[in-house]
């Protein structure tokens, strides 16, 4: 075989070697560097700590909202605003502030409705191969759980690929100043908490009631007033929502 033709088949084998990885690995690979390179915020890295709901203080006031009601540890709220989507509750001293949100269809629901788009449309079809019944607490989940690192070349092009969607919906939701995500589920009701009150001025609830509702309270305070988990966890244990 002349050197020319050595060349020619050369130049073949590594096209058609570079063409192969490209076909069976070619969605990871791009998947796996977009991570690294645009989502290597640390507080993508962080995943939900799975927390027993075991204590809780004192219940000293009700607040209602929308069609939902829970309890807090604390009294003289007043309602301090209503426009539509939010009410806002406030004490006197502003010392702490609870801020809720309107049940909705979230994340999940809002795919749903945007799937025509071909990247929604891709994540949608992504979940929808775990073959259960998808839900807007399971696409938190999954969203939660995803980290830059746990995308692979070892991936399939679909996994590859819903890994990635979830990726950005996590890059959208968690601020970059997170240190704590929690995970829950009381029975009654489940979700995520955003925030613990020994390290943050303000708690994000985000629950999901009984008819996978999304719905999200935050919890604010000053500085020098004190917050604790079990103060929270009465919020949780006391939720109730009747559509």
């Amino acid at each position: 075989m002349t050197k020319k033709k050595k060349i020619i088949l050369g130049i073949v084998a590594v096209v058609l070697a570079l063409a192969a990885y490209g076909y069976f690995f070619g969605v990871q690979t791009e998947c796996v560097i977009t991570s690294r390179l645009f989502f290597n915020r640390p507080c993508l890295t962080i995943v939900p700590k799975p927390m027993a709901v075991e204590s809780w203080s004192e219940p000293d006031a009700t607040l209602e909202a929308f069609d939902y009601s829970f309890s807090v540890p604390w009294d003289g709220f007043v309602q301090k605003m209503t426009v539509p989507g939010a009410v806002w509750w406030a004490t006197p001293n502003t010392n702490i502030s609870i801020l809720c949100i309107s049940p909705s269809g979230g994340l999940y629901g809002a795919l749903l409705d945007a799937r025509q788009d071909r990247h929604n449309r891709t994540l949608v079809d992504a979940l929808n191969k775990d073959g259960v019944s998808n839900t807007n607490y399971y696409m938190w989940s999954k969203m939660w759980n995803v980290t830059p690192q746990s995308i692979s070349l070892f991936d399939s092009r679909l996994e590859a690929k819903e890994k990635s969607g979830l990726l950005v919906l996590k890059a959208i939701v968690a601020p970059t100043n997170l240190t704590h995500v929690l995970s829950f589920d009381t029975g009654n009701v489940k979700g995520f908490q955003k925030g613990v009150p020994s390290a943050d001025s303000d708690v994000l609830l985000t629950l999901f009631d009984r008819f996978d509702r999304e719905i999200k309270i935050a919890i604010s305070r000053k500085a020098s007033f004190p917050i604790t988990q079990a103060d929270i966890n009465t919020i949780i244990t006391t939720f109730s929502s009747k559509p």
